[in-house]
């Protein structure tokens, strides 16, 4: 008991306890840097990146839009004067629709403290893109990328519109960042379609041969068949839209937890798209199958209560649902294009299963009463014959 208790195991135990521990204390150290080095290379910078495709005062002032312009407002046709006072409050109203939102996230860049970019259609007449460095506090300008000029005169108004100018300016903003380490949120603001991601307000290329005749033909006649070649959409195609992401995402490791399209008609409509998002897209924000109103969606409200140090991208996803802007993920997107399938398919084929089933059912009674009928025939005759042979035996 003395030796456990005082001068023998106790002292061996210490000095157990010590050489353990110093053999085991760079393991611990190195296991602790590993550690810290993987939660540091884990670390992700938040971006908000705004793509204003608006009307630029270029193609509210071109050759095409006065021609669209005077042939809709000589025609008789009752909606054409319509169209024309929606093309001209659209030219005047969209870029200060636009500019309300960049002054809106620059404030809530500045207080929440994540890094904001800037394009517009006319920073890209200039070349250039702004970046808000919320560390820093300050307002970089940068200079795009060389992009081809373009033959058409309609995007030539509205650059943002062309893929080519999405790719560049998003590999370009993404260059700034260290690799693997970037979140983007992207807001593209503009006009869609079915198809189409982004395209001007006007499409119709009346500079084309009988463009302009065959337009006043088709008002006279109110046709609503398929769009003529001249008329046809330009800009980049939904699918176009993610392929560019996902090279964004190749090239720089980039994620992007929230993607708002913010347009008309800018929900996923095909399985094909959906199998075209990359793996890099968290959640989509996106107006399903009909209009959006930009006005309804004010930026300053959605990220005016966030707290700093808060998850402003998570707010900024129930602020938009809030607002009755669909927000899914690539799980739950898959309803929305079922239903467009679904939709697609003539009511018909729907009662197809139903006709079926009572052509079936139909043919099967028919050929149950005639087996009746003549089992009961068969009877009838059996029991005649008996009774004239039992006629003849008893007299």
């Amino acid at each position: 008991m003395d030796r456990i208790g005082g001068n023998g195991f106790v002292p061996r135990l210490h000095r157990f306890l010590f050489h353990c521990g110093l053999r085991l204390a760079p393991l611990c150290l190195g296991l602790a840097l590993c550690a810290a080095g993987a939660v540091a290379k884990e670390a992700r910078h938040p971006l908000l990146v705004y793509f204003g495709d608006e009307t630029s005062t270029q193609a509210a002032q071109s050759e095409n839009y006065a021609a669209l312009l005077d042939i809709l407002r000589s025609s008789s046709n009752p909606r054409a004067a319509k169209v024309a006072e929606s093309i001209v409050t659209d030219a005047e109203k969209f870029p200060l629709l636009v500019q309300r939102d960049i002054e809106a996230l620059k404030v809530q860049a500045k207080r929440l403290g994540f890094d904001l970019t800037i394009f517009t259609n006319a920073l890209a007449f200039d070349g250039n893109y702004q970046l808000f460095r919320a560390d820093a506090g300050t307002v970089e300008t940068h200079k795009l990328p060389e992009i081809s000029p373009t033959s058409s005169p309609v995007l030539a108004t509205s650059p943002l519109s062309r893929p080519e100018y999405l790719r560049a300016g998003l590999l370009a903003v993404s260059a700034l960042y260290p690799a693997d380490a970037l979140d983007m949120v992207l807001i593209t603001n503009g006009h869609g379609g079915r198809n189409m991601a982004l395209i001007p307000r006007v499409n119709s290329d009346l500079s084309q041969d009988g463009a302009a005749s065959a337009m006043r033909e088709m008002l006279e006649s109110d046709d609503n068949g398929a769009p003529p070649a001249w008329a046809e959409p330009q800009g980049t195609s939904k699918l176009a839209y993610w392929e560019i992401l996902k090279d964004v995402s190749a090239a720089y490791g980039v994620r992007f937890p929230l993607v708002f399209r913010e347009t008309c008609l800018s929900g996923i409509r095909s399985f094909k798209e959906l199998f075209a998002i990359p793996d890099s897209v968290g959640a989509i924000a996106h107006s399903g199958t009909g209009d959006l109103s930009g006005w309804d969606l004010d930026y300053a409200q959605m990220l005016g209560t966030v707290a700093p140090g808060s998850d402003w991208i998570a707010s900024l996803s129930a602020g938009l649902k809030d607002r009755h802007v669909n927000v899914d993920t690539w799980a739950t997107a898959w309803f929305d294009v079922l239903h467009v399938a679904l939709r697609s398919i003539p009511i018909v084929v729907f009662f197809i299963p139903l006709g079926l089933w009572i052509a079936w059912y139909a043919v099967r009674w028919i050929r149950r009463r005639a087996k009746l009928s003549w089992t009961i025939s068969t009877h009838e005759a059996g029991g005649e014959g008996g009774r004239s042979r039992a006629g003849r035996l008893c007299p």
